[in-house]
């Protein structure tokens, strides 16, 4: 079953041309589903000793996952699960924090990487680097109370969620690529949760999963925050690891060990 809180789309492997893959993370390996075919789980291990993590994202057209893992890693694996790599400290300080997971996200166009960094017991901070680990910046630095990070490609705009310290709500911001220029795109309802925030870039819609309201639904929004809609209720308040295939007109999450389409 997965153990993670993620889980995202990749293109056609090498070895098996023409059949599209999701996939999950446990904390030894990659799993992969295909979408063609029987649905039954494939593992790819990882080499170097590499570690798994919840949190991850999966750079299309170079072929790499990007793991957030169990050690407070940042780690770059082929697809294959060769080539595994660590390439940042996501908490250097060795802090405690109240987020379990960390986040990721890939400029498939750059090819740079995002993640959040621990920085105290409730502040994180976005941080990008080369794939390899190099040229490494603070593009946001202070956001308390994260709930994801994504980039679109399409528009060279980073999002994020955060939690405004003062309302205690949640918020979906979004900058250039260097963090200059945010914008509020959406504020949450009291008491209402943003997580799991992904976008189909082509046509610019966010989606996000909200664990409270009505047991768990599924919210998509115009990617400047307008047109909200409630696509799915009582999904349950444990449903994760949201990602959209738009060629497929296709959403997937997982849930108690399960992959729902």
């Amino acid at each position: 079953s997965a153990t993670s809180n993620s889980i995202t789309a990749a293109p056609t492997l090498a070895a098996l041309p023409g059949v599209p893959y999701v996939y999950y993370s446990t904390l030894s390996e990659l799993v992969r589903i295909p979408l063609i075919g029987a649905p039954n789980p494939e593992p790819v291990q990882f080499d170097n000793g590499g570690t798994g993590g919840a949190v991850f994202a999966i750079d299309n057209a170079r072929g790499y996952v990007f793991i957030s893992n169990a050690l407070e890693q940042l780690a770059r694996v082929n697809l294959n699960g060769t080539g595994y790599t660590v390439i940042a400290d996501v908490n250097p300080s060795n802090m405690p924090n109240q987020d379990v997971e960390l986040s990721v996200a890939v400029d498939t166009a750059s090819g740079r990487v995002y993640w959040t960094e621990v920085v105290t017991m409730v502040y994180t901070r976005i941080r990008s680097a080369n794939n390899d680990g190099s040229d490494v910046q603070t593009i946001v630095p202070i956001v308390y109370g994260q709930k994801g990070i994504l980039f679109d490609p399409i528009r060279n705009l980073l999002y994020w969620v955060g939690l405004d310290s003062q309302q205690r709500q949640y918020v979906i911001y979004r900058s250039n690529p260097d963090g200059s220029n945010v914008q509020v795109v959406y504020t949450a309802a009291a008491g209402a949760q943003i997580r799991d925030l992904t976008l189909d870039p082509y046509a610019q819609k966010l989606y996000w999963i909200d664990g409270v309201t009505d047991n768990g639904t599924l919210f998509r929004a115009d990617s400047d925050g307008g047109n909200l809609a409630a696509l799915d209720m009582y999904i349950g308040s444990d449903a994760r690891g949201l990602v959209v295939l738009p060629a497929q007109n296709t959403l997937y999450y997982s849930k108690y060990g399960s992959l729902y389409q």
